[in-house]
């Protein structure tokens, strides 16, 4: 039951480059989850404690991203929740 942080993006391109420039944070892509709405598809995972330190090297690379999620799954339910 570990509260992660996912990021979504305009396009697939974004996605990838997101995920290469934070290859060093334990991230990853993985499928979007069908509660966040429309984007491309593709959601980077990260290690909750980490969004600060994710969305500040997406910053610095002058990748955007579309929205900003914690997700976690309790009791067979997926948990989303739009960060600000």
């Amino acid at each position: 039951m570990e509260t992660v942080g996912l990021f979504s993006f305009e396009n697939s391109r974004l996605a990838y480059m997101a995920a290469d420039a934070t290859k060093d944070l334990q991230t990853r892509l993985i499928p979007l989850l069908p509660e966040i709405d429309a984007s491309c598809g593709l959601a980077l995972r990260c290690p909750f404690d980490a969004v600060e330190v994710v969305k500040a090297y997406l910053s610095h690379e002058h990748i955007t991203w579309q929205g900003v999620y914690s997700y976690v799954r309790r009791d067979g339910k997926r948990y989303v929740e739009a960060l600000v």
